[in-house]
């Protein structure tokens, strides 16, 4: 055995009973079966390293990234073995930039494993192997990627454009479903692999989705624009949709700040869109914006008092503006704390003055507010 290919799981940070897998290489299973062997490794989100002794000392090991951390993690193992030749990709490995050399051995890659290999993209049939170590009777989460793409992509504090410039397009021709054929004595959340979902997957494919064995739900990354509306209104009810958890990031819901940050939402389609999702609707709001107005105050508290009642089937997250490489928010606010974990640089948290901190602390107050007396569970990240 000279030759792995190392994936991460962890337990989420919101749900410590919900094992995340970043089952990056699922695509190209029997690819990577006939080449090498899986290796799953557990990882801590709260600890910067855990020097985690691998089984091979020279070889080659491929390792998918989803996190930041992880590929620290690769960097330290290419430098403890020398005699392995470590080949890095996956979604962290577009997302940072380079302060620093890195050993010969490790070369990090945005290509697919497909592309890597020289095979047409999703040519194999998608697998997945969960690994041993995982108890019972928890959850697992998982992706089945759909794309790689978000179809909108302007965003001024997303790095997708910046990111995408060097990643291979990727987009499933046709689906199977084969997670179906999971097996596993717990409960399952699938997310539907996407930056966006576009309106002809909500069309096909939400309400075709394969009801399984201890399904906890699909997990769906959902804009709240013009298309994704018009064809919402379509369906008579959504019935069919029951296991789909939407989660729409609506940020700062006002018409001046979407415009500024190029978000392509109108009010009165975002109310009627989460209007029309009656249960499994999960917002996701942001905080940190140095060119809040009073106006934004009265006019976000307008929004909350109009937004539908929902039971604790949904959320609201509130989360804090980074400013990442390659994005218009990165050039223009102050840095504040920057973040770096070893040769990887991946953006800043902003600072704000007195003002600022005063306007966006008085959104905070009122988000969380409404959101408590129209019933849904709050959560906070990072504020």
């Amino acid at each position: 055995m000279n030759t792995l290919f190392i994936q991460f799981y962890s337990k989420t940070s919101s749900a410590p009973w919900c094992y995340e897998l970043g089952n990056g290489f699922s695509d190209t299973y029997d690819l990577c079966k006939s080449k090498g062997d899986f290796y799953w490794i557990k990882h801590s989100h709260t600890d910067e390293f855990i020097n985690t002794d691998l089984p091979i000392n020279k070889g080659t090991i491929y390792i998918s990234c989803l996190f930041l951390k992880h590929l620290y993690r690769a960097y330290m193992w290419s430098e403890k073995y020398p005699d392995i030749n470590f080949i890095v990709g996956g979604p962290a490995a577009s997302d940072y930039v380079l302060e620093g050399m890195l050993p010969n051995n490790i070369t990090i890659t945005t290509k697919s494993v497909e592309n890597w290999f020289g095979v047409p993209n999703f040519s194999g049939r998608w697998n997945l192997q969960i690994p041993s170590e995982i108890p019972e009777n928890n959850t697992i989460y998982f992706t089945y990627l759909i794309d790689n793409i978000c179809y909108w992509g302007r965003c001024n504090y997303c790095s997708y454009i910046e990111s995408k410039l060097k990643t291979s397009v990727r987009i499933r021709p046709s689906s199977d479903f084969e997670f179906k054929d999971i097996k596993y004595n717990g409960n399952i959340m699938i997310r539907l692999g996407t930056e966006a979902i576009t309106s002809q997957h909500i069309k096909t494919m939400l309400p075709n989705l394969p009801k399984i064995d201890g399904l906890d739900g699909y997990r769906v990354f959902f804009r709240a624009g013009s298309k994704e509306l018009e064809v919402m209104r379509t369906f008579e009810n959504l019935d069919s949709m029951e296991d789909v958890r939407f989660n729409i990031g609506i940020e700062y819901p006002t018409d001046r700040m979407w415009n500024y940050m190029k978000k392509g939402y109108k009010l009165n389609e975002v109310l009627e869109l989460l209007n029309i999702i009656k249960k499994n609707l999960y917002l996701t709001m942001m905080l940190g914006w140095n060119n809040l107005i009073k106006k934004d105050i009265i006019d976000l508290e307008e929004f909350m008092k109009m937004i539908p009642e929902r039971g604790k089937s949904s959320s609201i997250t509130v989360r804090k503006l980074f400013a990442m490489p390659g994005t218009y928010i990165h050039e223009v606010y102050e840095r504040g704390k920057e973040e770096r974990i070893g040769p990887f640089y991946a953006g800043f948290d902003p600072k704000l003055n007195n003002e600022q901190i005063e306007l966006n602390t008085k959104a905070k107050e009122i988000i969380f507010k409404y959101a408590k007396e129209k019933g849904y569970y709050i959560q906070s990240r990072r504020i």
